[in-house]
């Protein structure tokens, strides 16, 4: 499956994005030192073929998935003795905190260029349009210098929400067949530690003012850092909504806002923050953990 993407064929492509489900279904129905088995064997086979793809393998579909059951099947104690599982926002929090560590690692492994990372970065990916483009065109350029100051840091979070889904999607395969070794956590509950934003508001101030490599690195870090925000902002528009009589026309209505407008990732991310000050959402015990377990 992982290697499926090599066809070139829009399925093979699908079989790709979901290459890594049998390692979140082994991981969180038989445990992480399971799907860390299967992964090492995996990779083993690749290394065989390619070194380059072997690595990938590891870093885009063993890791997540058993760092995900790792985390997910954990379970802790709480200041009044009480135990529970590892809630979703911790483990979202870790996912990114994962992600923001690839990004410092690429940062540290890439080759110098006289326009430091971002220009490499942009060369790169001109380089990889032109091949669809007539020669001498301008449009990979174009293309290149707009995607190019935050590519990294949209990458990693498609790697995180790649994550998210597909452990979503094994937890909720896995109950249906009673193979579940936790509960399924109520999502719209999903509450950040205060490390998570912490660590967004110290990444996000240094973006606003340093340039060079470290600025364009804290940008990227930046953005990888308010996905978990963002998620909680739609948690929080979601569970408000449950609290109307029309939820779905008010989901609905959001959603094309949200799609029309130019701020509206942004404005999320700001409520995912506001909601984190506020706490106006409780997770239910039943759900994934109590509120103290997430400080």
């Amino acid at each position: 499956m992982f290697q499926s993407s090599l066809v070139g064929m829009p399925a093979g492509k699908l079989l790709a994005i979901v290459s890594a489900l049998p390692l979140f279904v082994t991981g969180l129905g038989f445990g992480a030192s399971k799907a860390a088995l299967a992964g090492l064997t995996g990779g083993v086979l690749l290394l065989a073929m390619n070194s380059v793809m072997a690595v990938s393998f590891i870093l885009v579909d063993v890791l997540p998935a058993v760092f995900v059951a790792r985390q997910g099947l954990r379970v802790l104690a709480g200041p009044d003795g009480t135990v529970g599982w590892m809630t979703p926002g911790r483990i979202l929090g870790g996912l990114a905190a994962l992600a923001l560590g690839m990004l410092a690692v690429l940062a540290m492994e890439a080759p110098s260029h006289t326009q430091g990372l971002e220009g490499l970065i942009r060369e790169e990916l001109q380089r990889q349009l032109s091949r669809g483009w007539p020669e001498g065109g301008e449009e990979p350029g174009a293309w290149a210098a707009a995607f190019a100051p935050l590519l990294p840091g949209a990458t990693m979070n498609m790697w995180v929400l790649r994550a998210v889904a597909l452990a979503a999607l094994a937890q909720w395969g896995l109950e249906r067949l009673g193979r579940n070794l936790r509960p399924t956590p109520r999502y719209i509950e999903v509450m950040l530690p205060h490390w998570v934003v912490g660590m967004f508001m110290a990444v996000a101030g240094p973006a606003l003012v340093m340039g060079g490599d470290a600025g364009y690195i804290a940008r990227n870090g930046a953005l990888v850092l308010s996905l978990p925000l963002f998620l909680q902002g739609l948690a929080a528009v979601h569970a408000e909504a449950r609290r109307t009589k029309g939820p779905s026309l008010l989901l609905g209505a959001f959603y094309v806002t949200y799609l029309l407008s130019t701020w509206g990732y942004v404005a999320v991310v700001g409520l995912g923050f506001v909601e984190h000050i506020v706490k106006r959402r409780r997770p239910a015990a039943a759900g994934g953990g109590s509120g103290r377990e997430e400080e």
